[in-house]
């Protein structure tokens, strides 16, 4: 029966007791877990905090551009201080700064403390250049030890190695299942085998005591990006503010300070590029139109100059001139219209083609001053950006992101209508120009011959100059947005370690969890093994299964005489003083007798209590037998020297007189009825007899107080042939050994035969246990005064 420790509202003082008892649980386990800390402070790498600051997007402070250079800068987007902080602490942009250092290879230092191995990492003061083109072992300890100025010893010894190909940065197929090497290198030299290639820098020497352990190991460059991305934190400054921080720990400051710098500096450049591309897409547009504006306008040009110079003409008529000017007018207008027809087609299949948006011009850069399409084309490029830090730090499954995709859809709709409106529109204009230059043209061709030739030459000239001349200040403006287009991300604070205590081991709490384990793991050891104890613990277990009144309890002897068997103890002989003061108050005005011991099961001490109450009746001047009625295993007679031969048995079974079975014993007013024989078919059966009863009845006129020891209740039944000749039934419970479950079952039985005056005594207690019996410890030094 496993106690609960709820429902039976275990003493607390009990729990204390055992606690106090033992103290040198605690003590052992405070060494341990104490030792165990400093160890663990000892061999573990502190780890620091290192943090800097950028401030995002400011849009008050940008200087004041020109409406079109605006409006071309204005494709960059001013996206939410969250968007920027999802793409700060992007797998992309840890990508890229990793890209920019060399942590693939981390350096460490062995060391040892009390024979526990730990490793420091070091950073610039040890160097390798590995060999790209040949594959490498990865997460593999490479040990370099230095033997003297000019050698180094190379050592690898491990299992299920697998190969890396830096060049391509992917793993091979191939697994290894053991790798050994063991080589003596000059500084310099290279180490070369089939699956490893490197050099050791010649300035590493110097950072390596001679006879010390060092050693490197390479990482793939995706296991590196994922430990950064997972360690970095970006947080804004408050709820309000665009300031953030960026944070991240390890135990080398100085490589964490350069990986956070890294990485500002790269979000800063990124942000610039994305601004910039736009201008850039712009710039290669009107390129691609002055490469061909410009080989018409040479040969138109050269065209000119050499009908002057061969028809000797110089100036038109007033009258060509005119039409002249009217129809260049027409051509500028009609070659404006084409760039834009042009814009509108290429925007269309940018729309259907591109869904990144990543190649659109501004309108304003070849001179449409449309607002319902620069405000689209804008809103469009904002939630593409939206969308793209989002993805950065997030899955498809985002419902925000679903929210943007579907806004975007929307945007792109109608961009789309807007562009296929512009198209027609435009269309539509180029016919009026090309049917208004139709009239003026049959208009030249009144005109003289060689006037007109002339007029045709020119007005190609200035047609093609005016065009060429348009781009270049298209151009122009569109380089100007670049080169006023900076980035609205600033870097505050560079990184650096904001204290001097590490993150961790935090030494305050780890003394702090070692006493806690160490006082809370004897405390939950006793606990537990006292609620799963289904053994009697304490008067309290008793009382808690059973209504039976406890009669006395009977300490623990420690220090037992193995030649003597009655104790001298003076806290036994007083224990079983209070028994007997308890009996005999209880025998006052009775006639009978006669007290029957027994117990659950065989070791609860039954026969050591019957002796001792035995011994404490006589010693008070009563005259007292002692009958040893445990036919099956008797151990009485070696309590007092006494033959076990003749005795009780021999008697029932008419081999012996009461006179030859009834001996005395080295105490006075003590005598003891022996067992007798042991080897009768039939041991309960003679103890069931009458003749066993006619001698208990005779006897209680003789002795005044008759002790009987009888077999275990729980094994035999001869205590129940018995019990009703008893006037007083002792129940025998011992300490951690008597089971709960039997005790009460026990007990039940007896109350269920309605057996008279039962009591029990708790024997084998330890003296300061049990909560109302611990002053008798005192009893020793008590008698000595």
């Amino acid at each position: 029966m496993k106690r609960n420790l709820l429902e039976d509202n275990l003493n607390f003082k009990v729990i204390i007791q055992s606690c106090v008892n033992k103290w040198y649980y605690f003590v052992i386990s405070l060494i341990v877990t104490t030792t165990f800390a400093l160890v663990y402070l000892k061999t573990t790498s502190p780890v620091y905090e290192v943090v800097a600051s950028v401030k995002l997007s400011d849009r008050q402070s940008q200087p004041k551009l020109e409406a079109e250079t605006a409006a071309l800068a204005s494709l960059g987007g001013t996206p939410e201080v969250d968007d920027e902080i999802g793409l700060l602490s992007s797998f992309f942009m840890v990508e890229k700064a990793i890209s920019q250092l060399d942590f693939t290879t981390s350096y460490f230092h062995e060391r040892s403390f009390f024979g526990i191995d730990h490793s420091e990492e070091l950073y610039n003061r040890i160097g390798v250049y590995l060999d790209f083109a040949n594959v490498q072992p990865i997460n593999v300890p490479i040990y370099l030890t230095r033997i003297d100025e000019q050698q180094l010893q190379v050592r690898i010894d491990a299992d299920d190695v697998q190969l890396y190909n830096m060049l391509d940065d992917k793993m091979e197929e191939e697994v290894l299942e053991e790798l050994e090497l063991l080589k003596v290198i000059n500084i310099n030299d290279t180490l070369e085998s089939q699956f490893v290639k490197f050099v050791v820098d010649s300035k590493s020497i110097s950072h390596m005591d001679v006879g010390e352990n060092y050693y490197f190991i390479i990482r793939t460059k995706d296991d590196v990006i994922k430990h950064y991305y997972e360690n970095l934190e970006v947080v804004k400054l408050t709820e309000d503010s665009n300031i953030i921080e960026v944070s991240t720990s390890g135990s080398v400051i100085e490589k964490e300070i350069d990986f956070i710098n890294t990485l500002i500096k790269s979000y800063i450049d990124f942000d610039l590029a994305t601004k910039n591309q736009y201008g850039v897409k712009t710039i290669q547009f009107i390129d691609n139109q002055l490469s061909v504006v410009s080989d018409s306008l040479k040969t138109a040009e050269s065209n000119l100059q050499e009908y002057r110079t061969t028809n000797n003409v110089v100036d038109i008529g007033m009258q060509s001139e005119r039409l002249t000017k009217r129809l260049s007018d027409l051509e500028v207008q009609e070659e404006k219209l084409r760039i834009q027809y042009e814009y509108y087609k290429n925007m269309a299949q940018y729309l259907s083609n591109d869904p990144s948006f990543d190649n659109v011009i501004a309108p304003a850069s070849v001179g449409i001053d449309d607002p319902l399409l620069s405000n689209l084309i804008i809103e469009l490029s904002q939630l593409n950006r939206e969308k793209v830090s989002i993805e950065y730090s997030s899955n498809t499954n985002n419902p925000v992101l679903k929210v943007i995709n579907r806004k975007i859809d929307n945007a792109r709709e109608a961009l789309k209508e807007n562009v296929d409106n512009q198209i027609k529109s435009t269309q539509l204009a180029l016919s009026e120009v090309k049917r208004n230059i139709q009239t003026i043209e049959r208009q030249f061709n009144k005109l003289p011959q060689s006037e007109r030739n002339l007029v045709d030459i020119q007005r190609k000239f200035t047609l093609n100059n005016n065009v060429y001349n348009y781009l270049l200040q298209k151009k122009a403006e569109a380089g100007i947005a670049i080169a006023a287009n900076v980035s609205d991300k600033m870097l505050i604070d560079e990184a650096r370690k904001i204290s001097d205590k590490p993150v961790s081991p935090n030494p305050l709490k780890a003394l702090f969890l070692a006493v806690f384990s160490g006082l809370f793991f004897p405390l939950g050891f006793i606990l537990i093994k006292d609620m799963f104890n289904e053994n009697v613990s304490s008067v309290e277990d008793l009382q808690r299964v059973a209504n039976v009144p406890v009669l006395e309890v009977i300490p623990l002897e420690k220090k037992k005489n193995k030649k003597q068997f009655i104790s001298k103890d003076p806290v036994i002989s007083e224990s079983f003083k209070f028994a007997r003061l308890h009996l005999t108050r209880f025998f006052e005005g009775n006639e009978g007798k006669i007290i029957g011991v027994t117990s659950s099961e065989e070791g609860e001490g039954k026969t050591y209590c019957t002796a001792h109450l035995g011994t404490s009746f006589a010693l008070s001047g009563r005259k007292t037998l002692i009958v040893s009625s445990d036919l099956h295993r008797p151990k009485l007679n070696n309590y007092f020297n006494v033959k076990p031969v003749p005795g009780i048995s021999d008697y029932l079974a008419d081999k012996a007189n009461l006179q030859e079975v009834i001996q005395k014993t080295q105490i006075a007013d003590l005598e003891m009825l022996s067992p007798g024989s042991v080897n009768y078919t039939d041991p309960s059966g003679l103890l069931e007899s009458k003749k066993f009863h006619d001698l208990l009845n005779s006897l209680k006129h003789k002795y005044q107080y008759i002790i009987i020891d009888t077999p275990p209740i729980g094994y035999i039944a001869d205590y129940l042939f018995m019990e009703p000749l008893f006037d007083v039934n002792i129940l025998i419970a011992r300490q951690k050994l008597t089971s709960i479950s039997v005790y009460q079952s026990t007990v039940k039985m007896l109350e269920k035969r309605e057996v008279k005056n039962l009591y029990v005594i708790y024997n084998g207690v330890g003296t300061s246990t049990d909560n109302d019996y611990g002053y008798r410890k005192n009893i020793t030094s008590y008698h000595k005064v």
